[in-house]
């Protein structure tokens, strides 16, 4: 090289007048943010519903839904206004869920009692649980004593329900009184250090 190298003349490609990141692909006011490096992101998931429907003879409908769901993810970035990787920040989640539900019905309008009375009827039962893991890092620089920390944490909880409602129909269904209740226990433990 001919002469002395500014460094600046280095960095110009990563930063703009307002010292924002604008290298493409990197992050910075052109990519709508102002740190330095975005890092990667690997990210799995998938869920499902499993849902059948059975009608008995006498009309009485029986349904049931099971549901899936899972989350695995993995990434890392820097936090620092710099082209440099000097706050480098990993971290992983893993997230699982389950779901059943089941509900019973009446027949399509109601069971007859009497010449000007039916009834109509719906009970549900549901559970659910859930599973989150994770952990992530920080890495503060080597000018202080602890230049990495890290946070790992657990989360699950647990939700069953019941519900029912009835319905009683008089005078030709011109006129309806309904009933119901709802029961609902949720747990939920978390963990962090």
């Amino acid at each position: 090289l001919d002469g002395a190298v500014d460094s600046r003349d280095l960095l110009a490609a990563f930063y703009s007048a307002d010292g924002n990141t604008t290298r493409p692909g990197v992050g910075g006011a052109d990519a709508g943010g102002d740190q330095g490096f975005t890092g990667k992101d690997w990210i799995d998931s998938w869920n499902g519903l499993w849902a059948m429907n059975f009608e008995f003879g006498n009309g009485v409908a029986l349904t049931s839904e099971t549901g899936w769901a899972k989350l695995d993810r993995i990434g890392a970035r820097d936090s620092r206004h710099s082209p440099f990787v000097n706050s480098f920040q990993p971290k992983e989640e893993n997230y699982d869920q389950f779901s059943q539900l089941l509900r019973i019905d009446s027949p399509a309008g109601g069971v007859e009692m009497s010449d000007d009375v039916n009834i109509e009827y719906m009970a549900t039962l549901f559970y659910q649980e859930s599973g989150l893991q994770f952990w992530n890092g920080n890495s503060e620089g080597a000018s202080i004593r602890r230049p990495m920390r890290f946070n790992n944490g657990w989360q699950s909880s647990k939700w069953k329900s019941a519900a029912w409602n009835l319905t009683f129909n008089f005078m030709d269904d011109q006129l309806a009184l309904s009933v119901g209740g709802r029961y609902t226990d949720i747990r939920k433990h978390v963990y962090v250090w």
